[in-house]
């Protein structure tokens, strides 16, 4: 009887999917950190990793590479967080500064005291508005920083009433209420009225107003003089000294205001208009229309 053979059984091998190898699957994970979807490498996640990996080496390494390299190490420590800060945002880029018109700017930035690092997480802006607001001139002010990177420094200055000339002839703009506004430039107030002698400061505010209810004489007004701590004298831009009364000035004016409403006494022609005694008004013209009728 014939016998059959057995077809021979055929050894299949079963595949098996090929494991990437350790250094493949690492570089295949660091592509996918450091680049986005579209395969652009994402700098600000490059820079984050870069600050953080020098942070973890300099522990363990600080000690002997400080013995060796500390100026060098410092020096790029402080210049991989100024870059890492900037790429975030978190740096001071720029200071703008809004509303100042009279302020000294330079008061304003030594106010300011901006951190040596330029990185807003150590700068106090609390402190800063409180040293703002001991500048002299202003009245007041607002702090705060815009991301990514702006300081904006708002100022609403104070309102300047007058310059006030000392004994040695120094300009100095004059607040409201009598203060020196020394961080303010009195060379940009020219067109504020001179105010001088001893204690005019005190005075000076009060006078002031008086003379604004006559808007003819405070609109040429150009400087008043507190004599003898006593009373004041007023000259106008054309030249006209009025010399006004110790007490009751303010009747004087009333009455300088209707003479020259009715006369024009005001006028080139005159030198001095003299009332200090009460109930007389001296005028004496100029030398050169002596000869001249003025009224």
């Amino acid at each position: 009887m014939p016998i059959k053979k057995q077809p021979a059984r055929q050894n299949k091998r079963k595949t098996s999917r090929k494991q990437p190898s350790d250094g493949l699957w690492l570089q295949g994970s660091l592509y996918t950190f450091f680049c986005d979807s579209k395969g652009s490498l994402n700098i600000k996640r490059l820079l984050v990793s870069l600050v953080v990996g020098i942070f973890a080496l300099s522990v363990p390494l600080a000690k002997p590479i400080q013995q060796h390299y500390g100026d060098y190490v410092t020096q790029f420590m402080q210049s991989s967080t100024q870059l890492f800060m900037r790429s975030v945002g978190l740096a001071i880029n720029d200071v703008h500064i809004k509303g100042v018109k009279y302020v000294k700017k330079n008061s304003i930035y030594k106010a300011l005291q901006l951190p040596k690092s330029n990185r807003i997480t150590d700068y106090d802006l609390e402190k800063a508005y409180a040293r703002l607001m001991r500048i002299s001139g202003i009245r007041h002010a607002e702090i705060r920083w815009v991301f990514p990177g702006q300081l904006i420094v708002s100022i609403e200055e104070a309102k300047p009433l007058a310059i006030y000339r000392d004994e040695k002839g120094n300009d100095f703009v004059l607040a409201n209420n009598g203060e020196i506004l020394y961080d303010m430039v009195a060379q940009h107030n020219r067109h504020l009225l001179l105010v001088e002698g001893d204690e005019v400061m005190q005075h000076a505010p009060e006078f002031i107003q008086k003379i604004r209810r006559i808007p003819y004489i405070y609109a040429h007004a150009q400087k008043i003089m507190f004599v003898g701590k006593r009373r004041w004298d007023l000259t106008l831009d054309n030249g006209v000294v009025i010399k006004l009364p110790e007490h009751n000035y303010g009747n004087a004016l009333d009455i300088l205001h209707k003479l020259d409403k009715d006369k024009k006494i005001l006028n080139h022609r005159i030198a001095r208009v003299d009332m200090r005694i009460d109930g007389r008004v001296t005028i004496k013209p100029r030398e050169r229309f002596l000869l001249h009728d003025t009224f």
